[in-house]
């Protein structure tokens, strides 16, 4: 295939499950054989209509394509999407005259906002659990009132807090942005946060009022709706085994005036 021609640039789409027809018997009779030893079948390359399992990710696919084009001398190229609710992963992978080659990218739309408590469950409390670090451990909450990065348990994601200020309410909250690897920031749920906590496995982002992101479901529960359990709420706690937060919440956010009246929740987080 010349290395110029127009069909040489020209990206195929390969679907997230098989490689139909990607690459044709031209491509496969250039590809040296390893001696006697017999190829598997699923690295083979076959013909027209021919379907063969996919690497477990995109990279690893971009890698294995880019081996077959090094050693076989041909120019190819190919771009894949892959839709996951409304996430939506993407990758475009060229092998350039120069030998270089595109990097996987990621790409995300913001979390579906959820009205039902899907499978977190919450009971009220009599009292406050004692918080040594036996069965409960004390949350590490971020308070955000200033812009810049959130501390994150793991690099696992990143978190920013911008537009910070009072905003017609009582004290400064922030929007806070989720961005993982090199896809764009987006906006974690529609309002702003005075605070963020992130489990110590990085699955759950808990922000005010008591707003619970999945990040691997990619779906956001406004659980003070579900739960019935309104603002102004406080992460006060996790167990020892990452199962359950302990919630308190009161009437008014700082400052308050006589009796306040505090009530206590033990929030069960989906598994």
């Amino acid at each position: 295939m010349p290395a110029h021609s127009p069909h040489a640039r020209q990206l195929h789409m390969v679907r997230p499950c098989v490689i139909a027809a990607a690459l044709l018997t031209t491509l496969a009779s250039s590809i040296p054989s390893a001696g006697a030893q017999e190829d598997r079948p699923e690295d083979r390359v076959l013909g027209a209509r021919a379907e063969m399992p996919l690497p477990a990710s995109t990279d690893a696919l971009a890698e294995t394509l880019a081996s077959i084009a090094r050693d076989s001398g041909v120019l190819i190229g190919f771009e894949t999407k892959l839709d996951v609710g409304l996430r939506r992963r993407g990758t475009k992978f060229g092998r350039h005259d120069d030998g270089g080659t595109q990097s996987a990218d990621e790409m995300l739309a913001p979390p579906p906002v959820l009205k039902s408590p899907g499978k977190f469950t919450a009971r009220r409390l009599s009292r406050a659990p004692a918080i040594d670090g036996r069965e409960w451990i004390g949350a590490n909450v971020q308070t955000t009132s200033e812009p810049g990065k959130v501390v994150v348990p793991a690099p696992a994601f990143s978190l920013t807090a911008t537009d910070c200020g009072d905003h017609g309410g009582d004290f400064d909250r922030c929007q806070l942005f989720f961005q993982r690897g090199r896809s764009d920031p987006v906006r974690i749920g529609a309002g702003f946060t005075g605070w963020v906590f992130v489990t110590p496995d990085t699955r759950y982002i808990i922000t005010e009022p008591l707003y619970v992101l999945d990040v691997v479901e990619w779906k956001q529960y406004a659980l003070f709706e579900a739960l019935q359990i309104p603002n102004y709420t406080t992460i006060e706690a996790i167990s020892r085994d990452g199962t359950r937060l302990f919630v308190s919440r009161r009437d008014c956010p700082m400052d308050c005036n006589g009796e306040v009246n505090v009530e206590y929740f033990e929030l069960t987080l989906a598994r």
